[in-house]
């Protein structure tokens, strides 16, 4: 479709044909110009995740089989654990991962059978079975994810002193990370001013979503939505405060809940504060690119 130049806006998306100017600064005498619109990419990145939410399954990866080329995850139902076996050695099933240090689904590099762990988190779309027992993928996505707990002990990038081992962490923040905050009535609620006051009975565990673009926390947090990170939302841990887990999750209840807390700033991350991050697992264990954060969380 002809378009003008005033037709062009910030966020579009733009291929231009043509010759370099001596200082790289400049294209001459541009042949082509394919134009994507901002509201074209955001109508196609929400189509993309409708689709996943319809077609979609997720779960940890708990056994491998090389022979088959089979994954099979837990995944959660009302009726508690399930594993279904994702059958991933069809010829036409594309097998991607998370980037190391990356919290965006659009980063994910090709992969392949062998790079897939147990404990790792899944995202695949696709076909269930009738009985709900196996999964045909068209696509699957996979990613090794972590959740470090402890306290804010300088700003700028900045570093969290973590609850195991005291260990500095630097923990990077980036446009797309989530950061969020238990706000002060909830603090209230959770030390005896409600929800049936000190010692009332809750449910533990203290398993948290990492959160999709998208990961992924975002959240896909990595971890958590897709474009930020298709987020997932099961979860293992091992011990507390930089111990690797994967996409740590409550499901899509607890995806809700993070999604309502209120935003924070980083400028208003004091030293002192309690935090929990999830992230993508790196290439440098001492430092994280921040997929979700929740500030406040001393009572948790």
């Amino acid at each position: 479709t002809p378009m003008q130049l005033s037709d062009v806006a910030a966020g579009d998306r733009v291929l231009a044909l043509g010759r370099p100017s001596a200082d790289g600064k400049t294209l001459v005498g541009p042949r082509v110009v394919v134009v994507n619109t901002k509201a074209d990419i955001a109508a196609k990145q929400e189509a993309e995740r409708a689709e996943w939410r319809r077609r979609g399954i997720v779960g940890v990866v708990s056994a491998l089989n090389p022979q088959t080329k089979e994954i099979t995850i837990q995944t959660r139902t009302a009726e508690g654990p399930k594993p279904v076996v994702v059958a991933a050695g069809g010829a036409n099933v594309k097998l991607t991962r998370y980037a190391p240090d990356s919290i965006k689904f659009s980063d994910r590099k090709p992969s392949a059978f062998e790079e897939v762990k147990v404990g790792d988190q899944l995202r695949a779309k696709g076909d269930r079975s009738e009985d709900g027992a196996r999964f045909t993928p068209e696509e699957i996505v996979t990613g090794s994810f972590r959740t470090s707990v402890g306290t804010v002990a300088a700003k700028g990038e900045f570093t969290i002193k973590q609850l195991q081992g005291n260990q500095p962490l630097t923990v990077v923040v980036r446009p797309d990370s989530v950061l969020k905050q238990i706000p002060p009535e909830a603090l209230t609620m959770m030390m005896g001013g409600g929800m049936g006051g000190p010692g009332a009975g809750g449910a533990g565990g203290g398993e948290r979503r990492a959160g999709g673009q998208g990961a992924p926390a975002g959240g896909q947090g990595a971890g958590t939505g897709q474009g930020g990170g298709q987020g997932t939302g099961q979860g293992t841990g091992q011990g507390q405060g930089g111990g690797v887990r994967r996409m740590g999750g409550g499901g899509d209840f607890m995806q809700q809940m993070l999604e309502r807390l209120p935003p924070v700033t980083l400028a208003e991350l004091k030293p002192g504060t309690m935090v929990v991050v999830s992230s993508t697992v790196g290439a440098d264990p001492t430092r994280v690119t921040a997929i979700q954060l929740v500030s406040n969380i001393e009572p948790l």
